[in-house]
């Protein structure tokens, strides 16, 4: 064996050792040693960038992933690497350019297919994404994420049924991945099969008690159920495992307003509208705390923001009428009114009344 493929070798054995161990600041060191015996190697590079990804630090690791690719233009993965930097640095579409490079180079790669799917779902081109997940099953039946993130796609397109099922078998390939379950759990939500969508998010949390997102979802199916308690202790539990998860303050707060507690709904409101000031329900929220109280001209400016904000919600201008209606103001509330029931037809006898 070639001196420089032998040092190769053994850079990548232990590099992918110091990888898998979170040891990110001895690789990078490793790199550079290795770097200065072989600076020709694309291997060593991918790898360092690895280990700068793993710092978070993804300008160093975008350089990296570029010289690999300078130094062996073939070099599939580190299209693939590069690919997912540009994704975490907010740029899809080179992120798309990028798996889509991989892919001529290595056709058959059905990761890569899931990969772009993935980016394609995300962007909202569902018969793209359809196409390349679909793609990945073909080579490899077995790809129980490509089968999961089809599922997705069935959903995004209304078709619940096509999505359980392909959850069903992601969950039949891999029992152990809790993601196809809290999928399978939201669309039994929006089928109104409550129960067993609370029995999928309670499978999620036994396999990963950590995940915030499959308590966040069983107070989702708690609260969609009526069951305002068990809700709030689900969203209390998300919240625990993650403070910074917005939606779970958000949804914490509407339902803390129902049981009596406005004052509870306006911080966890407020919290949200930190997280995420452009967060529109998170204001119309607030408002219901605040009509709830008595408070209805921050009613009316809650309700303005999220109008705002969005204003294609009709809810958004009922409940501002209902604010102006408390306050008197009956020529603002019957305005208010007919552009609800302008945007959702439930509203138009409210409108005719007024």
């Amino acid at each position: 064996m070639p001196k420089d493929e032998y040092i190769s070798q053994a850079f990548a054995k232990h590099a992918q050792k110091l990888l898998e161990e979170g040891f990110h600041d001895e690789l990078i060191e490793a790199a550079q040693d290795a770097i200065e015996l072989n600076p020709k190697d694309a291997t060593v590079y991918l790898y360092r960038g690895n280990a700068h990804s793993g710092k978070g630090d993804l300008d160093a690791a975008f350089a990296d992933y570029t010289e690999a690719i300078r130094l062996d233009p073939k070099f599939a993965e580190a299209y693939n690497y590069r690919a997912d930097c540009h994704d975490r640095k907010g740029d899809i579409d080179s992120a798309i350019a990028d798996f889509t490079k991989a892919l001529e180079i290595a056709p058959e790669d059905a990761n890569t297919y899931n990969y772009r799917g993935y980016r394609y779902y995300r962007k909202g081109e569902l018969d793209k994404a359809f196409a390349d997940f679909t793609r990945a099953i073909e080579i490899y039946p077995y790809h129980d994420i490509a089968i999961t993130n089809l599922g997705l796609v069935h959903a995004a397109k209304g078709d619940l049924d096509n999505a359980i099922v392909h959850y069903s078998l992601a969950i039949k390939l891999n029992p152990e991945n809790p993601e196809p379950y809290i999928n399978r759990g939201f669309v039994y939500n929006e089928k109104e099969h409550y129960d067993h969508a609370l029995s999928d998010f309670a499978e999620a949390m036994k396999l990963d008690p950590e995940n915030d997102y499959a308590h966040f979802s069983c107070g989702f199916a708690y609260g969609k159920k009526g069951d305002h308690e068990k809700a709030i202790a689900a969203y209390t539990e998300a919240i625990e495992l993650n403070p910074n998860n917005v939606h779970a303050y958000l949804n914490r707060g509407y339902e803390y307003t129902p049981q009596g507690d406005p004052d509870a709904a306006i911080a966890d409101c407020t919290k949200a509208i930190e997280l995420d000031p452009n967060l529109a329900d998170a204001y119309h929220n607030r408002s219901l705390a605040y009509a709830a109280k008595g408070n209805h001209d921050a009613a009316i400016a809650d309700c303005t923001k999220a109008i705002e904000l969005d204003p294609s919600v009709a809810d958004f201008y009922h409940d501002r009428a209902l604010a102006y209606e408390a306050k008197g103001d009956h020529d603002r509330a019957a305005a208010d009114r007919k552009k609800a029931a302008r945007l959702d037809p439930k509203y138009a006898e409210s409108a005719h009344e007024s």
